[in-house]
Formats: C-alpha cells, sequence, structure tokens
C-alpha cells in the first residue's frame, strides 16, 4: 500500500482542532494510512505555543545539499542548520511568474516550502494560501485540506 507524505504549512497547525479537514487528516496520519511532514522552514511561522506543540509530533523535512558552483554564493538556513544552494530569482519565476520585488521576498519562505517538498518527493503540501495553488513546475499537488482530505481516504 501505497503512502502519500504530505507536507503542512504552518496555517494548517490545527492547534484548537477547528479545522475539520485537518482533523481528518490527523486521524490518517495517527492510522499510518498518511505521514504528515512538516518542512524546516515551518518554526518562524508558527506563532503560539499550542501551534508549536501540535506540529512537535511530524517529522520535518530537511533541505538536501547540493554542490552546483564553487563560484555562487551559498545561503544558510540556520533552522535548518543546513546549507543549501537555491536560485531564488529562477525558482520564485518559475513557481509564482513575474511579479515586483516587494512580492518576491514576501514568497522567499513560501519557496522554500516547495522547494523543500519537491526535494523530498512530498505528494501534497497543503495550505489555504490560494496563491499557491495553481504553481507551475512542480511535481507534486498543492491544496487545502479539505481536498486532499477527500481525495486520500
Amino acid at each position: 500500500m501505497y503512502i502519500h507524505r504530505v507536507a503542512i504549512d504552518a496555517n494548517q497547525a490545527n492547534a484548537r482542532g477547528g479545522l475539520a479537514a485537518m482533523t481528518e487528516l490527523e486521524r490518517l496520519h495517527d492510522a499510518c494510512l498518511i505521514e504528515i511532514v512538516c518542512t524546516s522552514t515551518i518554526e518562524t511561522d508558527l506563532r503560539s505555543e499550542p501551534q508549536r506543540e501540535k506540529v512537535s509530533k511530524y517529522d520535518r523535512i530537511m533541505p538536501m545539499v547540493f554542490i552546483i558552483s564553487p563560484v555562487r554564493p551559498w545561503l544558510m538556513l540556520p533552522l535548518a542548520q543546513s546549507f543549501v544552494r537555491v536560485d531564488f530569482s529562477k525558482f520564485n519565476k518559475s513557481v509564482f511568474g513575474e511579479f515586483s520585488q516587494a512580492a518576491k521576498l514576501n514568497s522567499l519562505r513560501d519557496a522554500l516550502h516547495l522547494d523543500q517538498c519537491w526535494q523530498n518527493m512530498v505528494d501534497y503540501f497543503v495550505t489555504d494560501d490560494k496563491a499557491l495553488y495553481n504553481c507551475g513546475d512542480i511535481d507534486f499537488t498543492v491544496c487545502d485540506a479539505e481536498k486532499l482530505s477527500g481525495t486520500t481516504s
């Protein structure tokens, strides 16, 4: 049996159990029918202790390290405690298309989430950020928990 790997965004932490579709996904995770994981950047998004406690039961996926060119600078992600080499301008353009510099800065965390999902071969990235739902150049599905809870059961 194939077990879907599902990464969740911080807005899906469901600390109070108020997201019915996320509660269903958590039930599937507890029954070992899906695997819920979080990207290493989730800690910067979590605002409360209940959220941190809720996601602490999920594994963290980390960026993989690739040496592409010794000439280009490396970017260190302290939360991941690793080095990752990502061309964010190219990644942003391929995923989000053309937009302003300010929008690129705001999408950096989204790009990190999506990059880690791609590197760690997730099947789904669950978020309520609708701007990410129709991303191109990725081989996993970005959707909300309601759509996913109806497709994995």
